[in-house]
């Protein structure tokens, strides 16, 4: 790949495939929800779900696209107590919406 290493390959949904080939930075951190609220790095032995955070600005336009996507849950905690406990440490995502020059969306728990 004329010396490329560490490419990342990210889906194309139908909705968000626009923004995102034209973004002219982009980042992506994992976050994991715990009873003692949102961490990051390695996923900790007591995380209840895990969700990915994918920021992106599009070239000449001032917004902050940010989406987040749950990638795995716990399957022994239901899902009324993840939304629970999603909700008790809700200032990390936010609300979905566009708000000043920021725009965030919220894919569905698993």
């Amino acid at each position: 790949m004329n010396g490329v290493t560490n490419v990342k390959l990210y889906p194309l949904d139908v909705a968000a495939t626009h923004s995102k080939l034209f973004a002219t930075e982009m980042s992506e951190i994992a976050f994991h929800l715990t009873m003692r609220g949102w961490e990051t790095g390695e996923p900790p032995s007591d995380r209840i779900e895990t969700w990915l955070r994918l920021s992106f600005h599009q070239s000449k336009v001032p917004q902050l696209y940010i989406e987040w996507s749950c990638l795995w849950a716990n399957p022994s905690v239901r899902r009324t107590d993840r939304d629970a406990l999603r909700a008790k440490f809700n200032g990390l995502m936010g609300i979905p919406g566009s708000f000043d020059s920021r725009i965030v969306t919220i894919g569905e728990p698993l």
